[in-house]
């Protein structure tokens, strides 16, 4: 794939693009990856370019459709991508170059180790620390939170040199339901930030808490226990009241009429 300075175009700019990677911006090496190039205008043309030492490259020439299919991938794909539209009939009238997309490519390096401290299973509230290692010296380690079929912004991590290699740790807390699923560990070197190692093995983060509905039903059950016990005294208070008050009026006809009694 030739690659062309992009040329000044002395044109009226329209509204910007929007350029987005499928399925992921995260590229395995070897693996492909689609751009879509995508805009509100009814633009008739794209054209993709790539960011080099702080110049913008032509990567394609005009083309009618607005994805670009990119692989397999190597190293030399890895890096700052941007698109623009364009129209048919005037090919100098176009839109303003999109926000910039990282891809980033995957597996060229050995891949790190992540794990959780104290443990994977976490209580509401609570803290976690994950910590990212390596025996390469990777300046950068790089977090990523997958949930849910989707990607989480990646976290970046200073490594820091220790016994055997270098490694990053964060402490989340308190911890919640947000910080729930899975998460993977990459390593970079500063010179070629957007080339990564291979992914380390899947770290299942769950968080335990109360469990609200049954201590609901648990609540509930209760309560209706007590009700139950309270109207039971209350019923036998109010016997016991009758009663009471019975034996007093006897008492009283007994003392109004004792010539009656004695009969």
């Amino acid at each position: 794939m030739a690659l062309t300075f992009l040329s000044v175009v002395c044109s009226v700019e329209s509204k910007k693009p929007f350029l987005s990677a499928w399925p992921s911006p995260i590229v395995p090496i070897r693996e492909h990856v689609t751009l879509y190039c995508q805009s509100e205008l009814q633009f008739e043309m794209f054209r993709l370019f790539k960011e080099q030492r702080g110049r913008i490259l032509q990567m394609q020439n005009f083309s009618s459709q607005q994805s670009f299919v990119i692989g397999p991938v190597t190293t030399a794909h890895a890096g700052i991508y941007r698109c623009q539209g364009f129209y048919s009939e005037s090919p100098h009238g176009s839109s303003a170059l999109s926000d910039s997309l990282e891809i980033v490519v995957t597996g060229i390096y050995r891949k790190p180790s992540l794990l959780a401290l104290p443990a994977p299973l976490v209580k509401s509230g609570g803290v976690v620390t994950l910590k990212c290692s390596s025996e390469i010296v990777f300046e950068t380690f790089i977090l990523v939170l997958h949930r849910k079929g989707r990607s989480m912004d990646p976290l970046y991590l200073v490594g820091e040199p220790y016994d055997g290699g270098y490694q990053a740790n964060i402490s989340i807390a308190p911890v919640t339901t947000a910080h729930t699923g899975t998460y993977r560990c990459y390593g970079s070197v500063s010179h070629q930030p957007y080339e990564w190692s291979d992914p380390s093995d899947s770290l299942d983060i769950t968080i335990k808490g109360p469990v609200f509905q049954n201590c609901t039903l648990g609540n509930s059950i209760r309560i209706a226990v007590a009700g139950l016990v309270l109207l039971a005294l209350l019923l036998m208070l109010t016997k016991a009241w009758w009663i009471h008050e019975e034996l007093k009026m006897e008492r009283r006809k007994m003392l109004q009429n004792p010539t009656e009694v004695n009969r």
